[in-house]
């Protein structure tokens, strides 16, 4: 994905997340952007475990869970966007730092956005380190500040939307919505 295409899918995959919010903020709470950023940093690590898995069969921790990369990147592909903000407020201030960031006159700071165009790059491996890297630098900076969504959009941009499991995420969230809301009626 080029640069324009990857923006204009984070715009619109973070609106489907805000959408869910709001959707299912009767049993489905939003924790706030940092904590979001927070949370995607551990989603990671489960993308790192499943990686694990897969490539050491012996391994005895294998055998007590399925490997599914697309849930795993999906959850963290989920809680990045979340981490832009859901309040109008939040968004406003995280899309103009992302067209801030389309419009600099300045090549100085190469983005993964940019830089993930080789075979050699896009490996899950390096995919998983860079995503790595930029949750890590952007909980140094303020929520929804430029530095801090510069460094989300370039962790959003390790993986490839089509192949990663949003969708799959946001059918599970729902379907745990819907478990919630029966019991909420049971009690």
């Amino acid at each position: 994905m080029d640069q324009t295409e990857i923006i204009k899918t984070l715009v619109s995959e973070h609106q489907r997340v805000i959408d869910f919010y709001y959707g299912n903020s009767d049993v489905f709470n939003y924790s706030g952007r940092l904590s979001s950023a927070k949370y995607a940093f551990t989603e990671l690590a489960e993308v790192i475990d499943a990686k694990l898995r897969s490539e050491l069969p012996g391994d005895l921790r294998r055998a007590s869970k399925e490997i599914d990369y697309d849930e795993e990147i999906g959850d963290t592909l989920f809680m990045l966007l979340a981490s832009l903000g859901i309040s109008p407020e939040d968004r406003e201030e995280s899309m103009y730092n992302i067209r801030k960031y389309l419009k600099r006159e300045s090549n100085d700071e190469i983005s993964l956005v940019e830089k993930i165009t080789t075979e050699e790059l896009n490996s899950l491996d390096y995919a998983i380190a860079i995503c790595g890297e930029n949750i890590s630098a952007a909980l140094m900076y303020y929520p929804g500040n430029y530095q801090y969504c510069l460094h989300i959009i370039n962790a959003i941009a390790c993986f490839d939307w089509k192949t990663h499991g949003l969708d799959k995420t946001m059918k599970k969230f729902a379907e745990r919505c819907e478990v919630k809301r029966i019991r909420l009626q049971i009690k």
